[in-house]
């Protein structure tokens, strides 16, 4: 597997970065608008900013998040017509408390869905982008502070 720890950390940052002006271009746009525009708009800098940049050629990343809702048989954006073969996943060497359940965990090898801030046990897409929601294999999610992670590029089994 292939550490990608700096290029996940860069898309958060971005995110952090480009989150006002997003907001700014859709205020007047009503709600369901706003989060589909804001899903188109993540996965699509996803696939610009992480994807071309960690990829080989052959290599699809799986859709971040929910991906976007543009196309009737695809969350993609750019190549809708290709199927993720690819995904992120996370691991640490330490145990880490999960935010939502205060329970300490090791993860390994869980699968990455979005960066997200998070008050009070639950989350939220918007700034800071300093947590990170997971999954383990059995489908529970769990929610990490993104410094105490690794990132790894890994081929879906």
């Amino acid at each position: 597997m292939k550490n990608v720890t700096k290029e996940l950390n860069s898309f958060a940052e971005f995110l952090n970065l480009s989150w006002d002006v997003l907001n700014r271009e859709i205020e007047e746009k009503d709600e369901s608008q706003k989060e589909q525009y804001s899903e188109v708009f993540m996965q699509a800098n996803w696939e610009l900013l992480v994807e071309m940049k960690i990829c080989a050629d052959e290599q699809i990343l799986d859709y971040y998040a929910s991906g976007a809702d543009l196309f009737p048989l695809s969350y993609r954006v750019i190549k809708p017509e290709k199927n993720g073969n690819s995904r992120i996943v996370v691991s640490s060497h330490s145990v880490l408390t999960d935010y939502f359940s205060g329970e300490k965990i090791r993860p390994d090898k869980f699968d990455f869905f979005q960066f997200v801030s998070s008050e009070n046990g639950q989350y939220f897409v918007k700034p800071p982008f300093d947590m990170s929601l997971v999954e383990s294999a059995n489908g529970r999610q769990f929610l990490f502070q993104n410094k105490q992670l690794e990132y790894f590029l890994a081929y879906n089994s």
